[in-house]
């Protein structure tokens, strides 16, 4: 019998398998570090979130700002979903208590799954960027009630609270201003346990985003960004310039020099322009190695020079 799978599935699963194969071939890890990337990559397929980016994520070198906007609305109606189920799994009255408790560990698991992935995969490149810092540090409030209320359901399991007092207590606990502990500190080891997943938690906040706040969305006035440049010449042309990563943009010169001052300068208009008329945010340049990957590129820089021209914007280039 031939089981026939979706061609978004399949393109979803290959692009994964590709983004595999890429942290593979990196060069600049090695040793444990690789190990550990590949493992958390591989990880994801174990995961409800990590599906529904494999099916969702953006495939095309130059994804539509819906294709976005529907993974990022997708995930943050999972992100809200999980923990809506985890607070009705701990004050919904019954039993169920290993059922509880296996739902609350694998959304334990899937949480820091992705929080390593932010840490150890992002830099990478292979996943599409962040909308904004801001939506993050709202995902990470979500993950962080999220990892109080899965305390809170093993407190209630173990210590026989109330769901009120188990949420308290791992408040709490989440604060480094209380724990649940008898004299007798019958179960520590549990509250341990939290103590070293809130840190890990706390190390992830600081690492990715108060350490990333300058540089994402806050360049330095004198940073730039660079966006590879295509320069053709015919036999009776001036020297035409385009930029593979934003589509219907170009200029001239009568010399490569004029071209190169020509493209930095139209790139900052259109750039000053492209919101009011696209109605989209202005693109954000691919890597040479991404765009050596990409056919077209490969034949439209057949005949060309190729050049990176640095872009300073007045406005933020966003994914």
């Amino acid at each position: 019998m031939c089981i026939s799978v979706p061609p978004r599935l399949k393109a979803g699963y290959d692009d994964w398998l590709k983004k595999l194969n890429t942290l593979y071939k990196k060069r600049e890890i090695g040793g444990v570090e690789k190990f550990v990337v590949l493992a958390i990559h591989f990880l994801h397929i174990t995961t409800i979130s990590g599906w529904i980016k494999i099916i969702l994520d953006p495939i095309s070198d130059n994804p539509t700002v819906e294709d976005r906007r529907r993974r990022d609305r997708t995930i943050e109606f999972y992100v809200v979903f999980e923990l809506v189920a985890l607070q009705l799994l701990l004050w919904w009255p019954g039993g169920f208590v290993i059922s509880r408790c296996v739902i609350a560990i694998y959304v334990l698991y899937e949480i820091f799954l992705n929080l390593s992935s932010i840490v150890f995969v992002g830099k990478f490149d292979v996943y599409p960027p962040t909308v904004s810092i801001e939506r993050s540090l709202l995902l990470f409030g979500f993950n962080a009630i999220q990892v109080i209320t899965i305390f809170a359901i093993f407190y209630w399991v173990y210590f026989d609270f109330s769901p009120y007092m188990a949420f308290i207590e791992a408040t709490l606990v989440f604060g480094t201003v209380g724990h649940p502990l008898g004299n007798d500190l019958a179960g520590g080891e549990l509250v341990a346990l939290q103590i070293m997943a809130d840190f890990v938690l706390l190390a992830v906040f600081l690492g990715a985003f108060v350490g990333s706040l300058s540089a994402f969305k806050r360049r330095r006035p004198d940073a730039a960004t660079l966006y590879i440049a295509l320069i053709h010449k015919d036999a009776d042309s001036a020297y035409g310039v385009s930029f593979p990563d934003v589509p219907g943009v170009f200029t001239a010169g009568d010399s490569i020099d004029r071209a190169m001052l020509m493209a930095a300068a139209v790139l900052k208009c259109a750039a000053e322009d492209w919101s009011n008329l696209s109605g989209d945010k202005f693109p954000v340049p691919r890597t040479i190695d991404e765009l050596r990957a990409d056919a077209d590129f490969r034949q439209r820089s057949a005949d060309a020079v190729v050049v990176a021209v640095p872009f300073r914007p007045n406005i933020e280039a966003v994914a």
